[in-house]
């Protein structure tokens, strides 16, 4: 019998030992019911369990198939990161709109029904409510007190929201506030989209490196395979550089009405040389005798030209592989067409 979905989700939290049941597409009521079910975690198919079967014998058999599934390891690393939190220190239950977040970012199989219900239930309290209750806000004036001096209503938030609340007392305010601030960046609807945004970019960061990983293990049987190689090698640096960058400066596009409209040569103007170094920079001040020369479209070989052309005396000429590379980001940017 599959599970109420509708039901299950408007549980407080769940325990471990029911996500693995809910995510296996059967009933945990079942098991704690004593009307035994055995499930296949892979296939999700149930069956009646032998009568002798207690309902912590079948949950540990199910917890055992779970691990080949790889779904106990990511609930245990999901727990231990922080990326999942117990509802209340020291109780190993969570809350079940977090874990099903959490399973379907990880692009883990969920039941199709699950999801479903998730979303009309997601959508709903959007409906109703389109407050975020900031747990930053909540706790504004209270960061630099003991959980002992807390009121009542401020330390349930803390024991059920806070980052570590066990590590309240053995921390200072700054680092209090900056948890507090993290916890309101995932939970947040306004910034979820950016947070999306980042995982997909971690994602797409590590199937690079696996790929290129691949390549460099491979032995090239031929001038040509070798050939092709360093050539499949150079595209996914020159990928892994784009990715990489967009990490580290948040992969935000421009998103205002100005900014969109605005023309590769004003952002350049109102962008701060200053901060620029090496390459990008030789390539930002040189842009307009490349583009008047070259055209919009220049490519390495003609950057590099108008580049050995401008260099101060001593100043090392760049690799054709690094300007390339520089290219794709600087008009991922938008700084040049």
């Amino acid at each position: 019998m599959n599970p109420d979905y509708v039901k299950w989700l408007k549980k407080p939290c769940w325990s471990k030992i029911e996500i693995l049941y809910l995510v296996a597409g059967a009933d945990p009521s079942h098991a704690i019911n004593d009307e035994a079910i055995e499930v296949d975690i892979d296939s999700g198919e149930s069956w009646p369990a032998p009568s002798d079967e207690t309902a912590v014998a079948l949950a540990v058999k199910l917890a055992a198939r779970s691990t080949k599934s790889g779904l106990v390891d990511l609930l245990n690393r999901a727990i231990k990161s922080g990326d999942l939190r117990p509802t209340q220190a020291g109780v190993e239950c969570y809350r079940p709109d977090e874990v099903v977040r959490f399973l379907l970012q990880k692009e883990f199989s969920v039941p199709q029904e699950l999801v479903s219900t998730f979303n009309a239930r997601s959508t709903k309290v959007t409906h109703l409510s389109n407050t975020f209750d900031s747990l930053t806000k909540a706790l504004e004036g209270w960061f630099d007190k003991s959980l002992a001096e807390l009121p009542a209503d401020k330390r349930e938030r803390v024991e059920r929201d806070f980052p570590h609340p066990e590590r309240w007392d053995e921390t200072d305010c700054v680092w209090r506030r900056t948890h507090s601030e993290q916890w309101d960046f995932r939970h947040d609807p306004a910034t979820r989209e950016e947070m999306q945004r980042g995982l997909d970019l971690v994602n797409e960061k590590f199937k690079i490196e696996g790929q290129m990983r691949e390549l460099e293990l491979m032995r090239a049987q031929t001038p040509l395979e070798l050939e092709s190689q360093k050539r499949q090698l150079a595209d996914l640096r020159a990928r892994l550089e784009v990715v990489s960058y967009k990490l580290e400066t948040g992969g935000r596009e421009a998103s205002n009405a100005s900014t969109a409209t605005e023309t590769p040569r004003a952002r350049r103007a109102r962008h701060d040389i200053a901060t620029e170094r090496g390459c990008r920079r030789l390539i930002l001040e040189n842009w307009d005798k490349i583009e008047a020369e070259y055209g919009p479209n220049a490519d390495g070989r003609q950057v590099l030209r108008v580049l050995k052309r401008n260099l101060d005396k001593g100043e090392k000429e760049p690799a054709l592989k690094t300007i390339q590379n520089r290219l794709i980001i600087l008009r991922n940017e938008k700084l040049i067409p």
